[in-house]
């Protein structure tokens, strides 16, 4: 699997993820619910006809989806949970269909491949992406860039939640 849980799970105490889930959060608990029914309720997993597993079913989807990133908050509690994680953790589940397995995918992606620093306070991975973008599009394409800038567009406000959710944001629902 493209995201090692075995190692990521392997290299943490046995049982941690059960006892991530058990710690109480109430700031992020809230946050995390509200975003847990708006996200699952975009996906075909959410009770309509789906090419996925038959067997599931929305609201084990979103007591899935609410106890994985409980338990990321909890994980890592430096960053907390960030709206746009919900994307990223419902497309995982809705491709790995197992709890645990996603949570330490979702550790991977975030802790291993520092995809966390977009959700840290001030956004520094977002900023840096951002700043490469418009460095490109002025580089290569002044012209367009010009003409952007004429119009009051910025690369950050049509970007940003691209790049919060991998772009999972955008895909057709």
């Amino acid at each position: 699997m493209i995201c090692q849980v075995k190692r990521e799970k392997n290299s943490h105490a046995p049982g941690i993820y059960q006892k991530l889930i058990e710690i109480e959060n109430p700031e992020d608990e809230h946050r995390i619910q509200k975003d847990v029914t708006r996200t699952f309720s975009n996906y075909p997993m959410s009770g309509q006809e789906s090419d996925c597993d038959s067997s599931w079913n929305h609201e084990k989807g979103q007591g899935m989806l609410f106890n994985i990133l409980l338990a990321y908050a909890n994980y890592d509690s430096q960053v907390g949970y960030v709206q746009g994680m919900n994307y990223i953790a419902a497309m995982l589940l809705m491709h790995i269909q197992e709890e645990e397995s996603v949570f330490w995918c979702l550790i991977y992606l975030l802790s291993r491949i520092n995809w966390r620093m977009i959700y840290m306070e001030e956004m520094p991975k977002l900023m840096e992406i951002i700043e490469n973008v418009e460095h490109k599009l002025n580089q290569d394409y002044p012209e367009l860039a010009k003409h952007l800038e004429d119009q009051c567009f910025t690369v950050g406000a049509a970007f940003s939640p691209l790049f919060i959710t991998l772009y999972i944001y955008q895909i057709e629902h």
